[in-house]
């Protein structure tokens, strides 16, 4: 399931948490946020907020941080994947491969054994 946030005037925009499902996802991109100094909205989001806004991003385990760069033909900002978001694409790779200590209690780590 992935999360939608969107940036507007600097602040992170989400609709607030309505399943169990979304939980870890979600909790995780907005603790990441916060630490970088970032304010969070959580209220509903509007179309108007949707179209009007500077960056718009989603975010999943799987997909990880992901800039949306046009919705329903329109663009987003300037069309392009704006600064919040890649900076939080940048944050989230150094928090899954180790490189920001802050999160190591985040990680688990598995040995891999040759099968012969």
């Amino acid at each position: 399931m992935e999360i939608l946030l969107l940036v507007k005037d600097n602040m992170i925009h989400t609709p607030p948490n309505i399943t169990m499902l979304e939980s870890m996802s979600r909790n995780t991109i907005l603790t990441l946020a916060r630490d970088k100094g970032y304010r969070i909205v959580e209220k509903p989001v509007s179309s108007e907020l949707l179209y009007g806004a500077d960056e718009v991003f989603v975010y999943s385990s799987f997909s990880e941080v992901m800039g949306v760069l046009e919705i329903d033909y329109l663009p987003i900002g300037d069309g392009r994947i704006g600064p919040v978001t890649h900076d939080l694409q940048q944050h989230h790779r150094a928090v899954v491969s180790g490189n920001d200590k802050r999160y190591k209690k985040w990680l688990d780590y598995m040995v891999l054994e040759p099968l012969i």
